[in-house]
C-alpha cells in the first residue's frame, strides 16, 4: 500500500505545506507566545499594578488593626462575642492572624516582584539618559525648555564664555562642558545628576522592609512570661487560633531568665497598686546562657533586647506584696532594733536565731479559715518570716503593724523576741512580660532608615541642567541663548537661573 504524509487538501489529495509556510506558521506561534509573555511582564512591572497591590496591602493591614488579633490581650473576651459561624468564617480566612496569612505574604511577594521588574525595566533608560548628554542643542530646542532667556552682550567671545562658566560654577552647576565651533560656543552645565537614580534606593529600601516583614511572618513568634521574685524560666506561653478557638502552648527559649527583683513606682505611696496609681514597673532580670550571665532591667517604656528576643512589660498580677519591709525587733534580753529586709533576705540575731523574709500578705485575717487573703488595698498587711533556730528548727512568724491586736494568738513572738511591721514598699506579686522574637526587625529598621535617607535625597535635591549658546555675528553684539530644566524644585531652580542670566545682562 502506498503511504503518504501531509495534509488532506481538496478532492481528498494530500498536500505537504511548503517550507516557507511552515516557518511562517512557527514564527507566528512564537511571536504570539512572546507577545503574551511580554504583556504579562509589562503588566507586572507597571506602576498601576504596583499601586493596586499597595492599596490592597494597606487594606489588609487596616483589617489587622480593626479585627483584634489572637496574640493581643483580651482576645478571649473579644472572640466570645462572635457567633460560632463567624468564628469559623474569620478563622478560615485568617482574619485573626492576618500578618501570618498566605494572602498577606502573597501581597508582599507580588509587590516586591513589581518593584524589581519596574526597576529592571527602567534602569537602562535612566542610565542612557544620564550618559547621553545633549551638548550642542539648537536654539529652537532651547526655546522649548522650562527656563528660556535671550541676551545680547557686548564683549569678546572668550571673555563672555569665561564669565558664563564662572557664573555657572557660582550657582552650583560644577559639571561644565564647553564646545566651540567657528561662530558658536555651546556651554552645558549640570548638577545633581545622581538624583535621577534616587528611585532605586527607595525601591531597595521598600524591598528590605517587605523582606523583613516576610521573615517575621514566617519565623517570628511571641508569647508571655509571668515572673515572680526568685523564679527561673525558659518558656513563654504562646497563643494561637484553631477552629475559631484560641489555645495556648509553650515554647522553650535558648536561655534561662531569673527574676531577681520586682519594683513598682507609685503616684500615691499610701494608695493601691492598681495601674491608675502606678508610674512605672521595673523587672530586674538575670539571663543565663551557656555559662554566661547578664543582668538587665525591663521597664514600662524601656524594653530590653537579648539575642534577638525583645522583652516588654505586658501586664501585672494585682496582688499586694512588699518589695522591702521595715520591722522592729523587741527583745527581752537586748535592745530594740529596726531592720530593713528585702524578699528572701536573712538577718541574724545575737542569740543565734535567724529571720528570713519569705512572704507578705496585704490583708491577713487569723480568725478566719482563709488566714492569708490576697488584696490590693493593704487593709491588714503582715510580713511573714521564717524563723531558724540555732539547731535548725524552723517556724513561721508574722509581723503586724503596731496598731494591730494579736492577743488571740501569739504569731509575732519567738524566744523572747517580738516582731512589729513599721513600714513596707508596695509591689505587685507578679510581672508578666511579653517576649517577641522578630528575626526581620533589623532588616525592617535598616530599610526604614534607608527609605528616610533616600526620600530626603530625592526630594530635597534635584538634577539641574543649563545650556548656553553664544553666537557671534559680524559688527553686532554677541547673542546668548539660555535654556534650562530640572526634575523637581522648579521655583528654586527658576530663581537660580534668573540670577545667573541677570548677572550677565
Amino acid at each position: 500500500m502506498h503511504k503518504s504524509s501531509g495534509l488532506v487538501g481538496k478532492k481528498g489529495k494530500f498536500h505537504r505545506p511548503a517550507r516557507g509556510e511552515e516557518n511562517l506558521r512557527l514564527t507566528e506561534e512564537s511571536h504570539s507566545k512572546t507577545s503574551i509573555l511580554s504583556k504579562i511582564l509589562d503588566t507586572a512591572a507597571s506602576v498601576r499594578f504596583g499601586i493596586i497591590l499597595l492599596i490592597l496591602l494597606v487594606l489588609v493591614c487596616l483589617l489587622g488593626m480593626i479585627i483584634r488579633q489572637h496574640n493581643v490581650a483580651g482576645f478571649d473576651e473579644y472572640i466570645a462575642e462572635f457567633s460560632p459561624f463567624l468564628r469559623l468564617l474569620f478563622n478560615s480566612m485568617g482574619l485573626f492572624d492576618i500578618y501570618r496569612s498566605w494572602y498577606f505574604n502573597a501581597l508582599l511577594a507580588l509587590l516586591s516582584m513589581n518593584i524589581v521588574l519596574a526597576s529592571v525595566e527602567r534602569f537602562p533608560k535612566t542610565l542612557r539618559f544620564i550618559k547621553k548628554r545633549k551638548l550642542q542643542p539648537s536654539v529652537k530646542w532651547l526655546e522649548r525648555q522650562a527656563q528660556y532667556e535671550v541676551l545680547e552682550v557686548d564683549g569678546k567671545h572668550k571673555d563672555v564664555s569665561k564669565r558664563i562658566v564662572n557664573a555657572c560654577r557660582r550657582a552650583g552647576w560644577r559639571q561644565i562642558v564647553t564646545t566651540e565651533s567657528q561662530y558658536k560656543t555651546h556651554i552645558f552645565a549640570e548638577s545633581g545628576v545622581w538624583n535621577r537614580l534616587g528611585a532605586y534606593p527607595v525601591h531597595l529600601a521598600l524591598l528590605a522592609i517587605f523582606f523583613g516583614a516576610l521573615l517575621t511572618s514566617l519565623f517570628g513568634f511571641s508569647g508571655q512570661m509571668p515572673l515572680t521574685v526568685g523564679q527561673t524560666s525558659n518558656k513563654i506561653n504562646e497563643t494561637g487560633i484553631r477552629d475559631g478557638q484560641s489555645f495556648s502552648s509553650y515554647r522553650e527559649l535558648p536561655f534561662t531568665v531569673t527574676c531577681l527583683d520586682l519594683e513598682q513606682k507609685l503616684i500615691n505611696q499610701k494608695g493601691s497598686i492598681e495601674s491608675v496609681n502606678s508610674l512605672d514597673w521595673l523587672t530586674h532580670l538575670e539571663f543565663r546562657d551557656e555559662g554566661k550571665t547578664q543582668k538587665a532591667v525591663v521597664q514600662l517604656n524601656r524594653p530590653f533586647d537579648y539575642r534577638g528576643f525583645r522583652f516588654f512589660h505586658s501586664t501585672f498580677l494585682p496582688i499586694g506584696k512588699a518589695r522591702t519591709v521595715l520591722i522592729q525587733i523587741e527583745s527581752e534580753k537586748g535592745p530594740t532594733q529596726s531592720v530593713k529586709l528585702k524578699q528572701k533576705e536573712v538577718f541574724a540575731l545575737p542569740d543565734g536565731y535567724k529571720l528570713q523574709f519569705v512572704d507578705f500578705r496585704a490583708n491577713v485575717s487569723l480568725t478566719r479559715r482563709e488566714e492569708n487573703e490576697n488584696s490590693t488595698g493593704y487593709q491588714n498587711p503582715a510580713a511573714i518570716f521564717q524563723i531558724i533556730s540555732p539547731d535548725g528548727v524552723r517556724q513561721a512568724a508574722f509581723a503586724f503593724r503596731p496598731s494591730r491586736s494579736t492577743n488571740e494568738i501569739s504569731v509575732n513572738t519567738f524566744n523572747g523576741h517580738k516582731l512589729q511591721l513599721l513600714d513596707f514598699e508596695k509591689v505587685s506579686e507578679q510581672h508578666i512580660l511579653f517576649v517577641s522574637h522578630d528575626p526581620g526587625s533589623v532588616v525592617v529598621y535598616t530599610g526604614f532608615l534607608l527609605l528616610l535617607l533616600s526620600l530626603a535625597a530625592v526630594f530635597f535635591f534635584s538634577h539641574q541642567r543649563v545650556w548656553c549658546v553664544i553666537e557671534e555675528e559680524p559688527d553686532k553684539n554677541l547673542r546668548i541663548t539660555f535654556g534650562g530644566d530640572t526634575n523637581r524644585n522648579h521655583l528654586a531652580f527658576e530663581e537660580k537661573f534668573k540670577k545667573v542670566t541677570n548677572s550677565l545682562s
